[in-house]
């Protein structure tokens, strides 16, 4: 895929990366769940788009993580539609690095899941 257009891909992520967040706080906020509930809420979503991230992204998906979360969280969720303002400070820099921290493990754990189904799986003669 060319450059110009896996940079769209991330930016039309990152749009849709903010709109769901904001499906979430949304829906966190309706239902008056604590603030431990909705770090579990957000983590449990950053874990599926770091997921998400690490399958369409193999050469660099930390970065791309990177500029999702800030593009998403930054410009899409304050400075164009304010959709987190409500939001305190240190859950915008949580959804970015959780993001960040989540692309970076999901490799290393998905080899490691790898090694040990390879190494569980009989041989056959």
């Amino acid at each position: 895929m060319p450059a110009i257009m896996r940079l769209f891909f991330w930016l039309a992520l990152a749009f849709f990366y903010a709109v769901s967040l904001d499906v979430i706080n949304t829906m966190v906020i309706d239902a008056d769940i604590s603030v431990f509930g909705q770090l579990l809420s957000f983590t449990l979503f950053n874990v599926l788009v770091a997921n998400l991230v690490c399958k369409y992204e193999k050469n660099v998906p930390t970065v791309c993580a990177l500029l999702t979360g800030c593009i998403g969280v930054i410009v899409c969720g304050v400075l164009v539609w304010p959709w987190f303002i409500d939001m305190e400070q240190w859950l915008w820099v949580y959804l970015i690095v959780s993001l960040v921290v989540f692309s970076w493990v999901n490799p290393k754990i998905s080899a490691f899941l790898a090694n040990i189904s390879a190494k569980d799986t009989p041989k056959r003669d």
